[in-house]
């Protein structure tokens, strides 16, 4: 079951309810960037929805099950992946017409950049991932030359900041962490442990941090800039990027937190002890125009290798000692 809100006022209110009575399962949900227009991926079917209506696309496989959507630039088409069985890539979708193209070889998110004509999205595999960059002026994404590689696998989507100027990536199958990058010239800047520990006892100085794994529970502050998650014990969480600080928000019968999303006007969805409330963060808000000059800079300045993170990144990491050969 998927349910949609209203969040035009101080509270949410119910607007619809999409459910298939065979049962789903439900793999992505995303939202058209300009429309009221929501793709809902489930086992064998991709459902539309605007306000009053529901659609089931009718031209795909029956064994099509999509994990990773995204619009194309021109927003007519849909990119999907893992491609509908037998075929390569991914799938270039028509909603109305069903695959009409192939695209790139990827399995986790597709994230535009906040000046648009570039997306992020990962191919993974269990010794490393690489974060792929590609051109969105055509029907298929156009992967470019650069690389971001980290180690392992189990990653979330990426997050660009509201201004574009920094890239997040949460996970890590084997260490749950945070890594932020500056963009254009993707240089690591932070690299936080995920640990559920209270923010008083966060020592930026030491290289440790507070902060508790959470599927997905983690958002930008459009208003202000400040990366907010949740921790596995429930509490809500803001951390300056720029400042290295971290602060927990306390939310009376909201407790324990269990999810967390931003809207577009800045104010923060979070859900907790069954109820969904809207709030809108403290601190003052900031200029975060996104800059088209980042991504001009970032499509002219394409190396042939992969870039590892920058100089703090792990000094051996498993993609690496995997590539080495035996014994390293």
């Amino acid at each position: 079951m998927v349910r949609i809100w209203d969040c035009g006022g101080e509270q949410p209110e119910l607007r619809a309810t999409v459910q298939d009575d065979g049962g789903w399962d439900i793999s992505v949900l995303v939202w058209h960037p300009d429309e009221p227009l929501l793709l809902i991926s489930n086992l064998g079917t991709l459902t539309t929805w605007t306000p009053g209506r529901a659609t089931v696309s009718e031209r795909l496989p029956s064994q099509i099950y999509y994990q990773a959507l995204g619009f194309s630039a021109d927003r007519r088409r849909v990119w999907a992946s893992p491609p509908a069985p037998g075929r390569q890539g991914s799938d270039v979708i028509d909603l109305s017409r069903g695959i009409v193209g192939t695209g790139p070889d990827f399995d986790t998110g597709i994230t535009e950049h906040p000046a648009g004509g570039l997306v992020a999205m990962l191919a993974s595999d269990q010794g490393g991932t690489d974060v792929l960059f590609a051109r969105t002026a055509g029907d298929a994404p156009e992967i470019t030359g650069r690389t971001l590689t980290l180690d392992a696998d189990g990653y979330e989507p990426v997050l660009f900041s509201p201004d574009g100027r920094l890239l997040v990536v949460k996970g890590d199958s084997y260490a749950n962490e945070l890594n932020v990058f500056e963009f254009p010239s993707l240089r690591r800047i932070h690299h936080l442990g995920l640990e559920d520990r209270p923010p008083e006892e966060w020592d930026p100085e030491d290289g440790e941090d507070i902060f508790g794994h959470s599927l997905g529970n983690i958002a930008f502050d459009r208003r202000s800039g400040l990366l907010w998650l949740v921790s596995p014990a429930g509490r809500l969480l803001s951390l300056d990027l720029d400042r290295r600080a971290a602060r927990e928000h306390e939310l009376p019968g909201l407790f324990p937190v269990t999810a967390l999303a931003a809207l577009a006007d800045g104010r923060l969805v979070v859900a907790g002890a069954g109820e969904l409330r809207i709030l809108l963060p403290p601190g003052d808000p900031a200029d975060l125009t996104p800059s088209p000059e980042r991504v001009e800079a970032f499509l002219r300045d394409e190396p042939g290798e992969p870039c590892d993170g920058g100089e703090d990144a792990p000094a051996d990491p498993l993609w690496a000692r995997l590539a080495a050969g035996p014994g390293r």
